[in-house]
């Protein structure tokens, strides 16, 4: 879903009358009856700001969407990672334990409640992962510098979603030897999803 170009056209014009009718609030002294009274000038403010704010939260919503869509296909990469090299998955676990102080994992919703900004700073082994796994492969494959404004969200996300997982299972490919293929895209997905055993790691 993405706006079209009369969209695009209705925002502009909508956000260009907004900016001279609020301008005309200094010289209009009955700009505040109008207002309450909804008609007028402000009358027609309120459409074209209901114009602006329909555009911009579509804006969000593709963009939270597209971030979300992001942060899934990178946290499948990095389980097909882990999933080659258990070694890794159980150096994350040990991570995991110490930063939580729990030898012992016996509740999801208490563990994953349990997790605060001090524990998840703590995890610099899983910080270097997951990291890497972008590296690797990176969720939007286009070039040049670019900085993602919900990167540390995403990145907090991440690790709370792989502390859990990690610090509970230990998950290993159904078939090691079957290639994983992605489908270019916008965001890199895997063709055919990511197929993984799951098995309860013993003594956490």
């Amino acid at each position: 879903m993405c706006a079209s170009s009369e969209e695009y056209n209705n925002f502009g014009k909508a956000f260009d009358d907004s900016s001279a009718l609020i301008f005309w609030r200094y010289v209009d002294i009955f700009w505040q009856m109008k207002r309450f009274l909804n008609i007028g000038s402000e009358a027609a403010l309120k459409k074209n700001i209901e114009v602006v704010d329909s555009f911009v939260y579509k804006l969000i919503h593709i963009e939270v969407q597209r971030m979300h869509d992001s942060e899934n296909d990178s946290a499948m990469k990095k389980e097909d990672i882990l999933s080659r090299h258990p070694s890794l998955q159980d150096k994350i676990a040990q991570e995991v334990k110490e930063a939580t102080k729990m030898s012992e994992i016996d509740n999801f919703a208490e563990f994953a409640a349990s997790m605060n900004e001090e524990t998840l700073g703590k995890m610099q082994y899983l910080h270097a992962a997951i990291t890497e796994t972008i590296r690797l492969y990176p969720p939007l494959p286009v070039g040049g510098p670019r900085i993602c404004l919900g990167k540390e969200f995403a990145y907090r996300q991440m690790k709370i979603f792989s502390t859990v997982l990690l610090g509970c299972h230990v998950f290993k490919l159904s078939d090691d030897k079957k290639a994983v293929d992605y489908r270019t895209m916008l965001n890199l997905h895997i063709d055919g999803g990511l197929h993984v055993r799951v098995f309860w790691r013993h003594g956490s």
